[in-house]
């Protein structure tokens, strides 16, 4: 398999999510470009900013239409400066780690999915969405990164601002966000006991 490395960071990485119809008419897009991402180099990404991204949703259209792909998806793309266009990466048949930010932005994909499992009507083709809203992933910023303070060009410096939309953070559903950082303190104090347990063993 021969592979070809893109230049350019994380923020020229952009996921359109899709929901296609049984008949292969899309439902609902959503486009957003990637930020930053964890491990540095490829990672899953800690911040998403929602886009309008016309041109690069018809191209994922055209993608998915030629796997003959149908339900809920997300296809990612790097914009290559070479020749100022977009190169597919993936097309993964499932929700991405940033699943609440369409959400937040008025596009429900489980909303979705719910109706055509329950062969229930689903509403016309849904392609406005508000643009510009971030998602953040403050936890994996601060337990994994050491950072806690968001870009110099972000509306915010404060990732728990809530102008962001949250991974995790809930006010209304506190125990995922306790999980994680409890889960956390154990992963940490167990690396420590086995790399204790090894210099002694050295």
């Amino acid at each position: 398999m021969a592979q070809e490395l893109i230049p350019g960071g994380p923020e020229h990485l952009v996921e359109v999510m899709v929901f296609i119809r049984k008949d292969g008419t899309p439902a609902a897009t959503f486009a957003s470009r990637k930020l930053e991402h964890f491990p540095a180099d490829f990672g899953s990404g800690t911040i998403f900013q929602s886009i309008e991204g016309g041109a690069v949703r018809e191209l994922a259209l055209r993608v998915v239409d030629s796997f003959g792909f149908r339900g809920l998806g997300h296809v990612e793309f790097k914009w290559d400066s070479r020749d100022r266009g977009f190169k597919f990466l993936e097309l993964n048949p499932r929700t991405s780690v940033s699943s609440l930010h369409p959400l937040a932005c008025g596009t429900n994909f489980p909303w979705l999915a719910y109706l055509e499992s329950a062969g229930l009507p689903l509403p016309g083709p849904s392609r406005e969405y508000q643009a510009g809203k971030v998602w953040v992933f403050p936890e994996v910023r601060l337990l994994r990164m050491g950072r806690v303070r968001m870009p110099q060009e972000a509306p915010s410096r404060w990732p728990w601002a809530r102008r962001y939309t949250q991974a995790v953070l809930s006010l209304r559903d506190p125990l995922p966000e306790v999980f994680l950082f409890l889960r956390a303190v154990v992963r940490d104090m167990r690396r420590a006991r086995t790399g204790s347990a090894n210099r002694r063993r050295a």
